[in-house]
């Protein structure tokens, strides 16, 4: 990831794609407090750079992830909902191999 920030710059897709997936690891490892700072970052630019495309949506729904492994519901709430139905629109442009991000997204919105 740093690599890509010294070669890229912050504000690029290719940085945004490492910032996520770091982001979306320490999601699964219950460090939300880390996922969420990474997750903010590759979401401001995906947001900029593809403010249309399935992995903008993903990410928005990995942010709310982490907002509610933090407890800050009210927070998350609007992102695991716009996140999953913006992939819900774009599920045609999702390659086959990220399909379970779907899955995941709906699980995240499903959740109390």
């Amino acid at each position: 990831m740093e690599a890509r920030r010294r070669l890229l710059g912050d504000n690029n897709l290719y940085t945004a794609q490492a910032l996520g997936a770091l982001g979306e690891i320490k999601l699964q490892q219950g460090n939300y407090s880390e996922a969420e700072k990474l997750l903010r970052e590759a979401l401001q630019t995906r947001q900029q750079k593809s403010p249309d495309a399935w992995e903008r949506y993903y990410t928005e729904s990995m942010l709310g992830a982490s907002l509610s492994g933090l407890g800050q519901y009210s927070e998350a709430r609007p992102l695991l909902t716009s996140g999953y139905e913006g992939m819900l629109r774009h599920q045609s442009s999702i390659p086959v191999e990220d399909l379970p991000a779907l899955k995941q997204a709906r699980a995240w919105v499903s959740q109390p």
